[in-house]
């Protein structure tokens, strides 16, 4: 397959799994933001009680835990504001996701962020 249909390919198939969930679809409408689907797998083998999500973004894992562990809490981290801002939109009724406007790091201070020139 050329990289183009390939690409097509995935997109098909992540636009199919989103439809599965009423609480996909929501957050795809309202806000622009698709579950990471690829990891609902792995959530339904461990099926956490809690999820620390550094580097949240604009909450993709989130909603994918969220959709399948409605009573699991949810800490996640996201420093970028524009992300952070999409975030709080999408968990603002949700009482047991809380989010922390910093990056995290092993140790304290300040550092140079690179920011990838394509948003997922």
């Amino acid at each position: 397959m050329k990289p183009d249909a390939c690409e097509a390919g995935r997109r098909f198939r992540k636009a199919m799994s989103l439809l599965k969930s009423w609480t996909f679809v929501r957050a795809a409408l309202a806000h622009r933001v698709a579950a990471t689907t690829e990891h609902l797998p792995a959530i339904a083998v461990c099926q956490p009680n809690r999820l620390v999500d550094a580097g949240a973004n604009k909450g993709q894992l989130s909603l994918a835990l969220r959709a399948h562990r409605p009573a699991a809490k949810i800490i996640a981290f996201e420093p970028l504001s524009a992300a952070a801002d999409t975030y709080e939109r999408v968990f603002a009724k949700d009482e047991l996701a809380s989010l922390r406007r910093v990056a995290l790091a092993n140790t304290e201070g300040t550092a140079e962020f690179y920011v990838a020139d394509r948003s997922d």
